[in-house]
């Protein structure tokens, strides 16, 4: 009896370690997935933004996800640097100007400390330039009600 305990107890083990190691590949690709998952919906909206916004936000999405590079480092493709009008503030870090919509929760200085800087104001509207990496903070910030990117002007 003892003798065919042993194979018995073998193919057991070896049928708990492959297990193991399916869950443990498994949880492994999970985890990456949520990870990108996790980069690409870190730049959703609070806060309403215009439609050249919104179009912005799922090219740079789609060019982030794409290059596995985070968004500290990540330098946007000439493509999008030319139709979108982002500006290369130094080496590694790249700015998308517009303007916002404030309302009363707005902390100028809160952003002032990410690297967001601010331009000319009239009432509640304040001309931006936020550096990309800087993107799922300001859209997420309570103090906006508004962020439409600039555009380039076209000659007819």
């Amino acid at each position: 009896m003892e003798i065919k305990s042993i194979p018995t107890i073998f193919i057991c083990f070896l049928f708990l370690t492959s297990v193991t190691f399916s869950c443990n590949g498994t949880k492994q690709a999970a985890t990456q997935k949520n990870e990108k998952t996790m980069q690409t919906e870190s730049l959703q909206t609070t806060y309403n933004i215009s439609a050249k916004t919104r179009q912005f936000l799922n090219e740079f999405e789609k060019e982030l996800s794409e290059s596995n590079i985070n968004l500290k480092t990540f330098s946007p493709s000439k493509k999008l640097i030319d139709e979108y009008n982002i500006k290369q503030a130094n080496e590694t870090s790249f700015l998308i100007s517009g303007f916002i919509k404030t309302n009363e929760h707005f902390d100028k200085s809160n952003l002032e400390k990410s690297g967001v800087t601010f331009g000319q104001s009239s009432g509640q509207i304040v001309t931006v330039n936020v550096p990309l990496y800087v993107l799922p903070d300001f859209l997420s910030d309570k103090g906006i009600e508004y962020f439409e990117i600039s555009t380039k002007a076209q000659s007819k």
